[in-house]
């Protein structure tokens, strides 16, 4: 997940470069907090603790159940 969230924050050419595969981010490049920012814009918003976001996932971040999403 790791690996997704340093193509987002690479915008949107290196997106689409590592989605043809003609690149990829940079080894050892780690975006993971980009992962908890819609958890901690709703606390900020609402004065409210992270970890009381209502959103559930359908499914774990790593378990690699989005993949048609990616391919």
């Amino acid at each position: 997940m790791g690996w997704r969230c340093a193509c987002v924050a690479g915008g949107k050419e290196c997106y689409e470069d590592a989605l043809a595969g003609r690149s990829a981010p940079a080894a050892g490049a780690r975006f993971e907090e980009l992962m908890f920012a819609p958890m901690k814009a709703w606390a900020r918003k609402h004065g409210a603790d992270p970890a009381d976001y209502p959103h559930e996932p359908r499914s774990g971040f790593q378990t690699f159940a989005n993949e048609e999403g990616w391919s």
